[in-house]
C-alpha cells in the first residue's frame, strides 16, 4: 500500500487523535491560521507590509493603520499578537500615537517561510484560552515532528522546528487542513464560548458571595411562591416556612401580640459591619431576595446553554468528534450562531441585574 502524503483516506483517525489533544489542536490550528488567514498563504505583498511595521523600534497605531488593512489588523488582534490590546474595541479607542507592543520576538518570514516562535505561539494560545492550561507543548512538538501512520509504515512530519525556537507547519498538514476548511471559524466559535464562560464565572462568583451571606438563614425560613391574582396575572410572594414561622412567633410572643390568623410578611434583612472607620451596610429587601433567587436559576440555565454549545465538539456527550465538527460547520453555522446570540443576550441580562442589585445591596458610610 503506497502512502506517503498525509490524507483523510488513510489518516482520519490519526488527525482525530491529534485534535482530541488540546495542546496539539491549538498548536496546529494557530500555525495554520497564521499562514492561511493572516498571511493568505504567504502572499508577498502582505508579508512586505507586515515586515515594514515589525522592523520599527516602536510601533505606533498610525504605522499599523498606514500599512495594514483592517482585516489583517482584526486577525492580529484575534490572535493576541498585540500584547497591550484586549480586543477590537480596545484598539479602536487608542489614539494614533499609542505604542503597540508585539514583544521582543514575534512572527517573522524568511524566503516565504513563516516562522512562529514557540513562546509567541504559547502566549497567543494561553491568552485566548485562559480557563485552560497549556503547558505540554514540548511533548506535543516532539510528537508532531515525527508520527507514524496508523495504516502503513509511513512516518509523517507535521511540523518542523527551525533552530531552537521557531515552528513551521508542514505543507502536508497545511493542505489537509485546507481541504477540511473552517479552521478559523471553529477557533472563533471557541474564542466566543471562552469569553462567555469567563463572564459567566465572574458573575457566578459574585452571586455566590452574596447568596452565601443570606441563604443559610433565609433558605431555611422562607419560600418564594407564585400566586394567580383575580385578573389572571401572576404574582410572586415570599412566605415563611412552617418551622421558620414557629421560631419567629416564639421569639416575638413575649413582646408582640400576634393574632391567630395574622400573617408575618417578609420585607428584608439588614446587616451592619464596621470596616476600619467606615460602616458597611448590607440590606436585602424582599424584592432583591427574589432577584437573587431568580439569578441563581438564570445562572444554572446559562451553564446548561454553554455546555450545550460546547457539546457540538467536546465533553462526554459531544455530538461530533472534532474533525466531523469542522466538516459540518457550514451546515451548523446558523444553528450555533442562534445559540450564541441567545446566550450573549442572557449573559448581558445577568450582568445588568448583578450591577443593579450590587448598588442596592451594599452601602458604605
Amino acid at each position: 500500500m503506497e502512502h506517503n502524503k498525509l490524507s483523510l483516506e488513510y489518516d482520519r483517525n490519526l488527525i482525530n487523535s491529534l485534535l482530541n489533544d488540546i495542546n496539539c489542536k491549538y498548536l496546529i490550528f494557530f500555525l495554520y491560521i497564521i499562514r492561511k488567514d493572516l498571511f493568505k498563504d504567504s502572499d508577498p505583498e502582505l508579508i512586505s507590509k507586515y515586515e515594514r511595521v515589525i522592523i520599527l523600534d516602536e510601533i505606533f497605531k498610525n504605522n499599523v493603520e498606514t500599512f495594514w488593512d483592517q482585516d489583517f489588523i482584526d486577525i492580529i488582534i484575534d490572535l493576541g499578537l498585540f500584547k497591550n490590546i484586549r480586543n477590537r474595541s480596545d484598539y479602536n479607542r487608542k489614539e494614533g500615537d499609542f505604542i503597540l507592543r508585539m514583544g521582543d520576538i514575534t512572527i517573522t518570514v524568511e524566503k516565504d517561510t513563516i516562522l512562529t516562535p514557540i513562546d509567541t505561539l504559547s502566549s497567543m494560545i494561553n491568552r485566548r484560552f485562559k480557563s485552560s492550561k497549556f503547558n505540554d507543548f514540548s511533548s506535543c512538538i516532539t510528537k508532531l515532528k515525527e508520527i507514524r501512520c496508523e495504516l502503513t509504515s509511513t512516518t509523517h512530519r507535521l511540523i518542523y522546528e527551525i533552530g531552537e525556537e521557531d515552528l513551521v507547519l508542514s505543507d502536508d498538514l497545511y493542505e489537509l487542513l485546507d481541504e477540511i476548511g473552517n479552521i478559523y471559524q471553529a477557533i472563533k466559535i471557541e474564542f466566543t464560548i471562552e469569553e462567555f464562560y469567563r463572564k459567566f464565572k465572574e458573575n457566578q462568583e459574585k452571586l455566590m458571595s452574596y447568596t452565601s451571606i443570606f441563604d443559610p438563614l433565609l433558605d431555611k425560613m422562607v419560600d418564594i411562591k407564585q400566586t394567580i391574582k383575580k385578573d389572571g396575572s401572576k404574582e410572586e410572594i415570599i412566605e415563611f416556612k412552617l418551622g421558620g414561622l414557629k421560631k419567629i412567633k416564639r421569639s416575638l410572643e413575649d413582646t408582640v401580640e400576634i393574632e391567630k390568623d395574622q400573617k408575618l410578611e417578609f420585607i428584608g434583612v439588614n446587616f451592619n459591619f464596621k470596616l476600619s472607620e467606615k460602616i458597611v451596610n448590607i440590606n436585602l429587601s424582599a424584592l432583591n431576595y427574589q432577584t437573587l433567587k431568580k439569578l441563581q436559576i438564570n445562572m444554572e440555565n446559562l451553564n446548561r446553554e454553554l455546555k450545550e454549545i460546547k457539546s457540538y465538539y467536546s465533553g462526554k456527550n459531544r455530538k461530533y468528534n472534532y474533525l466531523e465538527f469542522l466538516e459540518k460547520i457550514p451546515e451548523l453555522k446558523d444553528e450555533i450562531q442562534k445559540l450564541l446570540i441567545t446566550t450573549k443576550s442572557n449573559i448581558e441580562y445577568i450582568i445588568e441585574m448583578m450591577s443593579s442589585i450590587e448598588s442596592q445591596l451594599i452601602k458604605i458610610d
